[in-house]
């Protein structure tokens, strides 16, 4: 039977690991440069010369001098040049320009103490798209707040408000335009290639991420009645099988409560759409 958590020790959002990502992202995206557009070569046109004839005088009255046309239309703005992508940077140095990307962002300041950044999303990916947690990388996103639990004579039950716990994660994941995760994303996609290579996976990020997305789909909300939990241990586990059947990453999500767990799937469901079209 798989535990769910200790009495002191706080779980970490499911969705945190989604947040991890965002640590890998960054707030702008460069729009490629312009490509010239396609212009036809001039055609040579040979000229058509008359025959000699007698010339012809034609009387003409004095010209008139003829002012200029008036341009009213306003001058147009000079057009300036489309910023270049930067060339990213070898995984092993590209912490850095992570940095430099995310200072836009309104993040925790003990989130900056990440180090591999891009290789803890790869991390994330590997693990999360087989519906586990990488608890070691995530560490630093374990909410402060302890695990609640009603207790009621020899029975435990979850206490919804703990759910609470987690708004702060979904502020900030919402505080990120999913157009801007998914450029970014797709932006960095060839390091976070060569990083799970280095992890012995074969497969690409866009497939993980599709197979983690699905996952989260599937995980539903914890019911409105009480939910009864068991203390075999120092662990608490659920006392539903059905629950405690599932997967260690839809159970990290169930502790977000109902509320997050939606807005978790909505934010999903729009930065799908700008990722994988």
């Amino acid at each position: 039977m798989q535990r769910l958590e200790q009495l002191n020790k706080p779980a970490f959002l499911g969705g945190a690991a989604l947040l991890v990502l965002v640590l890998g992202v960054a707030a702008l995206w460069w729009p490629s440069a312009q490509q010239p557009s396609e212009v036809s070569a001039p055609v040579a046109v040979e000229a058509v010369v008359p025959p000699p004839s007698e010339p012809v005088v034609v009387e003409r009255p004095p010209a008139q001098p003829v002012s200029p046309p008036i341009d009213t239309a306003p001058p147009s703005p000079p057009s300036s040049p489309q910023p270049v992508q930067p060339a990213l940077p070898p995984l092993a140095d590209s912490d850095a320009f992570v940095r430099t990307e995310l200072a836009t962002w309104a993040l925790p300041e003990a989130w900056w103490q990440f180090s591999d950044l891009l290789a803890r999303v790869a991390v994330v990916l590997a693990n999360t798209a087989q519906e586990q947690i990488p608890k070691r990388q995530v560490a630093e996103l374990v909410p402060t707040e302890a695990f609640a639990v009603r207790r009621e004579g020899d029975r435990y039950w979850l206490d919804p408000a703990g759910y609470r716990r987690f708004d702060a994660y979904l502020d900030v994941l919402e505080g990120i335009p999913p157009r801007v995760l998914a450029m970014f994303l797709q932006r960095v996609d060839p390091l976070l290639q060569v990083a799970l290579g280095q992890l012995g996976v074969r497969a690409a990020p866009r497939a993980l991420l599709a197979e983690t997305l699905a996952a989260v789909r599937r995980v539903q909300p914890l019911p409105t009645a009480p939910v009864e939990l068991k203390r075999p241990s120092v662990m608490y586990v659920y006392a539903d099988p059905e629950l405690e059947r599932q997967t260690d990453l839809a159970k990290q999500l169930l502790r977000a409560g109902p509320e997050n767990l939606s807005r978790l799937k909505s934010y999903l469901t729009e930065f799908e759409e700008y990722y994988f079209n």
